[in-house]
Parts: structure tokens; sequence; C-alpha cells
């Protein structure tokens, strides 16, 4: 890498209009990588197992102007988690990024 040339870091890791669902967001790596992805613009959906720790992750981003949701979700549940799958969608308006039938 040439020394005289700076690279634009932000740009690289720009994440605005993405939707980042971070599973254990609630606490430790999970919070860090919640706020970190926040940080680079994504609106960011907190799930935990933990509701409590869910919301002061998102109370946290939001206070921070960043945009974040929470949710209460136990993922070894695929019962519980089907049908939060609308509502990340309506985060993404208008995409088919969201439909569980498509990638």
């Amino acid at each position: 890498m040439n020394p005289a040339k700076s690279f634009d870091y932000r740009k690289l890791f720009d994440l605005s209009g993405r939707v980042a669902l971070v599973v254990g967001g609630g606490s430790g790596i999970g919070q860090a990588g919640a706020e970190g992805m926040a940080a680079h613009g994504a609106h960011v959906v907190v799930a935990d197992i933990v509701p409590e720790d869910a919301k002061g992750v998102a109370e946290r981003i939001s206070g921070a102007g960043g945009k974040a949701i929470s949710v209460q979700i136990d993922v070894r549940d695929t019962a519980a988690v089907t049908p939060w799958s609308p509502q990340w969608c309506a985060i993404r308006a208008g995409s088919t990024y969201c439909s569980p039938h498509r990638r």
C-alpha cells in the first residue's frame, strides 16, 4: 500500500440503507456488533432472548442517532422466528430481499 495515498474506510464499510439482524445483540460481542453496524448507517434489529437487554441496546443506538428496534427471540425455536420475518421485511419495504422463499 502506498503510504502517500489515503483510503476512505467509511465508504468501504458504509451500511446506509441496509438492515442488520444481530442475534444475541443484547450483550457482549453481539452488542458491540450492533452498535458498530449502526455507527456505519445500518438499521439494526437487536434480537436477544433477554428482552430488556435487546431494548437497552436499541435505545442506546437510537440515543446516539442511529436506527434500531429490539425483539425478543429464541432462535433455537423455529416457530418463534418465523412470525418476525414480515416485520424485518417491513424495514426494507418494497424489497424482495425479505421474501422467505427467495434470496
